[in-house]
């Protein structure tokens, strides 16, 4: 018997019972667990599998603090099982090193990949971020600027939809577009859920903060043109361009967005991306969408 091992075990069933009871528990492991949740839920499963050590000899507490096994939590002389400490147990007869190793790694450092299919949202997303051209952070969606600014994106967005779904892209009804009415703005409650984007893009749809998003792909000062070619097909697939009325209707859908929506956008709307050399690089890439498909 190692008194020391019995009230790892002790804390450490704690958790494992309160886990299985919330049908929480990954694989059988504590530890496991422990990375789907955010601080605070881990705090209160700590602080309700806590143990007081009243009756356990001070050594033992002295030992395992020393250790780094264990802390205080809450209140005095209670203590609950640190991170260290899981692995003392677990790593005996629940989890190899290789398991833990290729749970963090397929759970944190696997890229998702360029391919895997963007949803009906996310593609609306991209194309309204094309059409209104926010190709740069000085020219980017902010969502936090006005009132106005939200409304114009509303329309850009509701024009998206319209013509993707008209052209076969996408499947989603207007309906589901926005998903149910919040205190917050549906355009920021749409644009905010956009975590896996940056990995289906090659992170050039980008978020730095503060409600800010754009489509980075300035190259020298100019627009990345295959970046700019391979972002339309990400968003329209294959065989959608495959007449001049389709082609038309996507030329004029991307030459008027911008001169109508724009000044509601940017600030200082001369200096950017809504230009007549800009309309030009559109629409060579659409030809050339047509001729490739």
């Amino acid at each position: 018997m190692n008194p020391k091992i019995d009230l790892l075990k002790v804390l450490h069933d704690n958790l494992m019972t309160l886990l299985a009871l919330d049908n929480k528990l990954v694989q059988n492991s504590v530890l496991l667990s422990f990375f789907n949740f955010k601080s605070n839920i881990r705090f209160n499963y700590l602080l309700k599998a806590a143990q007081n050590a009243d009756n356990i000899p001070d050594i033992i507490i002295k030992d395992l603090l020393e250790s780094g096994d264990i802390r205080e939590i809450g209140d005095m002389n209670n203590y609950t099982i640190t991170g260290k400490g899981i692995w003392e147990i677990e790593r005996d007869y629940k989890l190899t090193e290789n398991q833990l190793i290729n749970f963090i790694d397929t759970k944190y450092f696997v890229v998702e990949s360029e391919n895997k299919d963007l949803s009906d949202k996310e593609k609306v997303i991209l194309l309204s971020l094309i059409a209104i051209r926010a190709f740069s952070g000085e020219f980017c969606i902010d969502l936090k600027r006005s009132e106005y600014l939200l409304e114009s994106m509303k329309r850009i967005i509701d024009a998206s939809h319209e013509i993707l779904f008209d052209l076969g892209v996408i499947t989603m009804q207007y309906s589901k577009l926005y998903g149910k009415k919040g205190n917050e703005h549906m355009v920021s409650n749409l644009i905010r859920h956009t975590d896996s984007l940056p990995k289906k893009t090659k992170s050039f749809f980008y978020a730095p903060g503060d409600q800010k998003y754009y489509l980075n792909i300035i190259e020298g000062g100019t627009i990345g043109k295959k970046d700019l070619l391979w972002l339309l097909k990400r968003i329209l697939g294959k065989n959608v361009i495959t007449d001049l009325e389709q082609y038309d209707r996507l030329k004029t859908f991307f030459n008027t967005i911008p001169y109508k929506e724009g000044y509601f956008v940017f600030e200082n709307i001369d200096k950017s991306f809504v230009n007549h050399e800009i309309d030009d690089l559109i629409e060579v890439i659409l030809k050339e969408m047509i001729f490739e498909f």
